[in-house]
């Protein structure tokens, strides 16, 4: 029962979960705050419902729900705690497939990083975690945004980037130069920084001002330009792997928008490699990471080279069963996927019949809106577009671009 869980008695590992897996890629709260404050109970059971996602427990939904009730209780009240926690909600949302919750909740939470100007206690901790928040909701933005083939939410601001370490929060007069950049535990927010960059590329990419020379520049740029501790060739921490995950997303976005004759083989080969770091992951216990690439990257590089190869591996669908964040059993996952990647079936069934099945396991009774909510090559359009079709492709270099 909800009841149950009073809001200062949540097991810690959901929590730990919650920092272990999101908080580490997107660097959204202070740790070391949350643990010692006495938390709103809207954020401590957003990130504890999170977390249970995270950890596979069967109360996630549950949490979930009692998030939902508190956030619309206090609906008319605004607080930095509630820009957080309406971020962390869009988040679960997106990973368990609910698309018109999570365009609703996108909307709502535009509306209240907008409020965040107006907040006028600008002590340091308060500062950078305004920044912190704006830019974490604006990262997630450009992504689901990239996800969905949809509209960018949030407005843009000229707000400086976050600069400050958990331990410098707890410690403000210590210098940036006395952190270690060889530190994980000390890095954080720096390589963040690199995900912002990347976002500020796919934003680009998607809003099509810019030459395909100056974006493959930037791209490149950005991968040769990564310091040491993100180099996937010199440390396999689950941060370098999610980062060159994402890197070989935007090239596929990229290569996708902008063709020439070698598009294609540059798609399939990052599509291949998107799946063997995943399958890396997998093998090293870095499964639950993956949670936050499954409609980011996964289904998408596992449609493409289905649709642009003349045998399919089951060793992809594999792959995506287990790293499935949705309310879709992975026994109904797989037949589903089964079904779709099956050559047979009529060309409407695509990626859409899968988010029905989510949209009716989810609780939520909000009405339909207009948005759809489709990974990159699952779009009708997109497909028609953008993927070849694979009897019609001339084959192409067999050169491999890393």
């Amino acid at each position: 029962m909800l009841s149950d869980f009073h809001h200062d008695h949540f097991p810690d590992t959901w929590s730990e979960f919650y920092f272990d897996h999101f908080n580490y890629m997107f660097p959204l709260l202070s740790k070391d705050h949350f643990n010692k404050k006495d938390q709103e109970p809207l954020l401590k059971y957003a990130t504890c419902a999170l977390g249970a996602l995270y950890a596979s427990s069967d109360h996630h939904s549950l949490l979930f729900q009692r998030t939902q009730s508190i956030l619309h209780d206090s609906a008319t009240h605004c607080a930095l705690s509630t820009v957080q926690a309406l971020i962390i909600m869009c988040w679960y949302t997106h990973l368990t497939g609910d698309l018109q919750q999570c365009d609703l909740l996108r909307r709502q939470l535009a509306h209240m990083i907008d409020w965040l100007q107006f907040i006028q206690d600008d002590t340091p901790f308060i500062l950078e975690s305004k920044r912190r928040a704006y830019w974490v909701a604006w990262v997630i933005d450009q992504w689901l945004t990239s996800c969905t083939l949809g509209e960018r939410i949030l407005k843009e601001w000229q707000y400086p980037w976050p600069q400050l370490e958990d331990n410098q929060l707890n410690d403000p007069f210590l210098s940036p130069s006395s952190l270690s950049s060889t530190d994980d535990n000390h890095s954080t927010i720096q390589a963040f920084h690199q995900m912002i960059k990347l976002s500020i590329i796919l934003k680009d990419i998607h809003q099509g001002n810019m030459s395909l020379q100056t974006l493959e520049t930037n791209l490149t740029e950005w991968l040769l330009n990564l310091p040491s501790y993100l180099d996937y060739t010199k440390t396999s921490s689950a941060m370098t792997k999610l980062y060159r995950i994402l890197y070989y997303t935007v090239q596929m976005v990229l290569y996708q928008r902008h063709q020439h004759h070698l598009s294609h083989s540059i798609c399939i080969t990052a599509a291949n490699t998107i799946l063997y770091i995943t399958e890396q992951m997998m093998d090293t216990d870095q499964t639950v990471y993956t949670f936050n690439l499954f409609f980011l990257s996964l289904t998408f590089a596992t449609s493409f080279i289905h649709f642009n190869s003349i045998i399919s591996s089951s060793k992809h669908i594999h792959l995506l069963k287990q790293a499935n964040p949705t309310s879709l059993p992975a026994c109904e996952l797989e037949q589903l996927v089964q079904h779709y990647l099956d050559p047979t079936p009529p060309i409407e069934f695509h990626v859409d019949q899968l988010l029905s099945f989510l949209d009716n396991e989810s609780s939520t009774t909000i009405t339909s809106t207009d948005s759809s909510y489709f990974s990159p090559t699952h779009s009708p359009s997109l497909k028609e577009e953008f993927i070849f079709d694979p009897l019609a492709v001339v084959t192409t270099s067999p050169t491999l671009f890393f």
